[in-house]
């Protein structure tokens, strides 16, 4: 079943539950859990974090069509087009080095 930009954006798809879990407590309706879920801090770091990277590679390796600038503005992470995917893929190199390098150092020390 295809999943909704809204969900894709979340990360999962959402199914109608029952009002009640196993035990008999009443549970949220799904709108309020995802609503909790989507204005959560952690769902924004995570979004921004992930859109970060996914929307200036599509950008740069040439896939940014009509459709999927509107799949993305839809999703609220347009403004990702305007990171430059040269300028992440450099500093992760930077990163990664300097990790291999403590990584040495520790190796060594042990």
């Amino acid at each position: 079943m295809p999943r909704s930009a809204a969900s894709a954006a979340r990360g999962f798809a959402t199914t109608e539950r029952s009002s009640m879990d196993v035990s008999g407590t009443p549970r949220r309706p799904v709108a309020e859990c995802l609503r909790i879920v989507d204005e959560s801090e952690s769902m924004k770091l995570f979004r921004s974090r992930i859109f970060s990277r996914i929307v200036p590679t599509v950008k740069d390796i040439g896939l940014w069509g009509l459709q999927v600038r509107e799949a993305f503005a839809a999703m609220g992470a347009i403004e990702f087009a305007k990171v430059d995917a040269g300028a992440l893929l450099e500093n992760d190199a930077r990163v990664a080095e300097d990790f291999d390098a403590r990584t040495r150092l520790l190796d060594a020390s042990a």
